[in-house]
């Protein structure tokens, strides 16, 4: 086992805890093994007196496999935890059951409907999945244009802004209108439940303009006008809604008003109900049964988005060790209208975990959360329960969530001459959706109460120049990462992007991309080098694969992606997500959908409020995680990374990497001050147009 300088000094020392921080590729896995080589063959440690965890069961596999010594104990948290309470706690498992993520979903479905027997409930769950779900911040919560294109990125959903080459899709309304906002959306939604009949954006003849809705012979216009009656969206606008106040009134039009403002207020229902109640129309709420019916079978993704929403929030929840009240504490710093969109869930939460609860004790059931929570438990008050170490490594520690960290202090103080050995790596910290905290990296010392020696590795065995200094240049960019030196031993990994033309024609895409980086790799190494490789695809979401699965040349079978060359010889590349990534090596790795999109590189739609609630603080750095994620996938590769995105939008993730790139970069829309503006030709001349138009920029000059 041959190690560097830094790997050795990084063996050798044996204070009372000590936290390595590893580049990607430095050879971690390899460095913990040397340790442990080190404690029993020089220090003279029992095998059996070694604990060793890491969080997956892939990983600790490897680690058994390769350990030249025999008798060390290794274990994911879910095998030590269920150790636990199989030697110390036999009694409370013999007649119980790990429930599974599918039976939690199918529990909390079932509760609901029994639940709802309750018109109360019922009410407060059909309102939350209609009008809070997927609108966590208040719909008019902007102060001017740009602030509403940011939250139509954030609100619509991802069928309507597919692309400037696709056409509008039908939104998440009841009777899947295509519409041009969130505002719209959730009145479409009220006026449906509440029986009243509406037409959309119907052209007026007589008024030489449409109305937002047309109910009956009442007109309704939900107008970005703030408490003192102010435009949100500059002059011109405030000039066109006082013309179109005239054409009413001059009509004798009834016309009614609804305002950005009332929805921050969360009076924007009762007030449009008042309104239209003066105007003759009396909205009739429809049974609350039959709404949730509605919302089931005509929202069924909605649905689905809420109960994974409930599970995901059972996860973190127990995981973290939170507590209700105490949330409800935290959310009286919210704004009114998350505030009460937290209220509403928390209180159909809680009525859905005290059923849990009572289940899992019914039927004799544990969770992955209680397998840690209970095994902490045991160690904490049995006398002899995990006694005998004398040291203990912690592998990815960069990945604890608060309950495995408790565990893992609680085996410590009952071992108090154990010490600790933590390998990680705060550049590659991509989890905090499952509760990890950068915080514990940065506060080692605090969190584990010991005098910690700190370590890097930074020579990097898997890739070499220009991957090297771009990644790390690049994530270093948020000085809240730890500073390194990365060198790298091989001589040439290069990043090529690719900018694949949409042709509105063929509508090709990341496929075309996808078979220029093949005809790029077959030109480099050859086509016999290329089918004995390595090679992989990665995305930031596992549906992104969706991007090239049209292609004539590929075939799909499960994770195995299967390209067919001219001669009749197939590449096989493995996928999976940017996520699962981390840990691998591949000589070729394929990055798509690198496109400055909301579900793009980086991600731009944000956490739910909710969800943040259980998670660490969120970072100063904009997208720092996401720039730790893109990171990983810069760093996969031995040979090369390739990285495909649409021509007209790639992500500002590519203009800090490439100079090439940042040159070509387009003139900014100077109404949104957010979008690039795109040239066309028409039959009419040129024009151009700015690349929010989809997200409410209307922006368009002809050239001359």
């Amino acid at each position: 086992m041959s190690l560097d300088k830094q790997q050795v000094e990084a063996v050798v020392a044996c204070e009372d805890a000590q936290l390595v921080l590893a580049s990607a590729g430095s050879g971690k896995t390899m460095s913990l093994l040397a340790k442990i080589e080190y404690l029993v063959r020089e220090l003279k440690i029992s095998p059996e007196k070694i604990l060793a965890i890491s969080f997956t069961k892939k990983t600790v596999d490897e680690l058994i496999e390769r350990c030249a010594v025999k008798g060390v104990e290794f274990r994911t948290f879910h095998g030590l935890g269920n150790s636990i309470l199989q030697e110390y706690q036999s009694e409370y498992l013999s007649k119980r059951r790990l429930i599974s993520e599918a039976e939690i979903k199918s529990f909390f479905e079932r509760t609901l409907l029994l639940k709802c027997q309750d018109n109360a409930f019922a009410r407060k769950l059909n309102d939350y999945i209609l009008f809070f779900l997927s609108a966590p911040i208040a719909p008019g919560a902007f102060k001017n244009l740009k602030g509403k294109i940011r939250l139509n990125r954030l609100f619509l959903r991802r069928e309507i802004l597919a692309g400037q080459n696709k056409p509008l899709k039908p939104a998440q309304t009841i009777n899947h209108l295509p519409i041009r906002n969130k505002e719209e959306e959730l009145a479409a939604n009220w006026l449906y439940i509440n029986r009243l009949p509406y037409e959309y954006r119907k052209e007026l003849p007589d008024l030489k303009q449409k109305a937002d809705f047309v109910i009956g012979d009442v007109c309704l216009d939900i107008f970005a006008l703030n408490k003192n009656g102010n435009s949100l969206l500059g002059n011109e606008y405030q000039k066109e809604l006082a013309l179109r106040r005239k054409s009413y009134k001059r009509a004798k039009q009834k016309h009614v008003e609804l305002y950005s403002w009332e929805w921050g207020e969360c009076i924007a229902f009762d007030n449009l109900a008042q309104n239209l109640t003066k105007n003759g129309l009396r909205p009739r709420r429809l049974p609350e049964k039959e709404i949730l019916q509605i919302i089931q079978e005509k929202l069924s993704g909605e649905y689905e988005h809420f109960l994974a929403q409930l599970v995901s929030f059972l996860s973190l929840y127990k995981n973290g060790l939170h507590d209700i009240q105490k949330l409800r504490a935290r959310i009286e710093k919210f704004s009114k209208y998350e505030k009460y969109r937290a209220e509403t869930f928390l209180e159909i939460f809680e009525t859905l975990y005290r059923s849990y609860r009572a289940h899992l004790e019914t039927e004799r059931l544990y969770d992955f959360a209680d397998m840690i929570n209970l095994a902490t438990g045991f160690v904490k008050h049995g006398s002899d329960c995990m006694t005998g170490y004398e040291y203990i490594l912690l592998d990815e520690v960069q990945d604890l969530s608060p309950n495995r960290l408790r565990l893992v202090r609680e085996i410590l103080r009952k071992n108090p001459h154990c010490r600790l050995f933590a390998v990680g790596d705060d550049w590659q910290s991509i989890y905090r959706f499952t509760g990890s905290n950068l915080e514990l990296i940065k506060r080692f010392e605090a969190y584990f109460g010991r005098h910690v020696r700190r370590s890097l590795i930074e020579t990097t065995h898997r890739f070499g120049v220009p991957t090297v200094e771009k990644s790390s240049d690049f994530v270093q960019k948020n000085p809240a990462q730890a500073h390194k030196k990365v060198r790298g031993l091989k001589t040439e990994t290069p990043i090529k992007i690719i900018l694949s033309e949409t042709d509105r024609k063929n509508r090709k895409s990341e496929a075309d991309g996808f078979r220029q980086a093949i005809k790029d790799m077959l030109a480099n190494y050859g086509e016999e080098a290329l089918l004995k490789m390595k090679l992989q695809i990665i995305a930031r979401y596992n549906h992104d694969l969706a991007f090239i699965a049209d292609a004539p040349e590929i075939k799909i079978e499960g994770e195995a992606v299967y390209w067919y060359l001219e001669s009749g010889s197939k590449l096989k590349f493995e996928f999976c997500s940017i996520h699962k990534s981390k840990g691998i090596t591949r000589d070729i790795v394929i990055v798509l959908n690198m496109n400055d999109d909301l579900m793009g590189m980086p991600a731009q739609r944000e956490n739910d409020p909710l969800i943040d609630l259980l998670l660490s603080a969120q970072e100063a750095y904009p997208f720092a995680e996401e720039r730790r994620l893109f990171y990983v996938a810069l760093t996969r590769a031995r040979k090369a990374t390739y990285l495909i995105a649409k021509e007209r939008k790639p992500s500002p993730f590519l203009y800090e990497l490439s100079e090439e790139l940042r040159e070509t970069r387009g003139e900014r829309c100077p109404r949104c001050e957010t979008g690039e503006l795109i040239r066309k030709e028409s039959k009419f001349g040129a024009f151009r147009y700015c690349s929010n138009y989809y997200y409410g920029c209307n922006y368009l000059k002809k050239e001359r």
